[in-house]
């Protein structure tokens, strides 16, 4: 296994018209980074989610993952949200 992905899909609370689709999980060991793996994983997982009728499809990424922020804006992501953690001290 060089990679893998893992999808959920969010049939939301109604007030949208739509599901929602999660790319929760997206991963491929370092060796193979490059070689049009990610591109297949992500192009797979997005077909799979369109054919569910979901309408957006989101990948959570940290603030300052730029590489993978890059990949998924050459995805054709767009930034849309923006989410704030608060953290409990020791």
């Amino acid at each position: 296994m060089v990679g893998f992905v893992l999808t959920r899909v969010d049939p939301g609370d109604g007030m949208l018209p739509c599901a929602v689709g999660d790319l929760a999980e997206f991963y491929v060991v370092p060796e193979r980074r490059g070689q049009g793996i990610s591109v297949a994983l992500a192009t797979a997982a997005v077909t799979w989610l369109r054919e569910r009728d979901v309408w957006t499809v989101r990948k959570l990424i940290c603030a300052g993952a730029h590489d993978e922020q890059a990949f998924w804006r050459s995805a054709g992501f767009e930034a849309d949200m923006l989410c704030l953690s608060l953290y409990r001290d020791a």
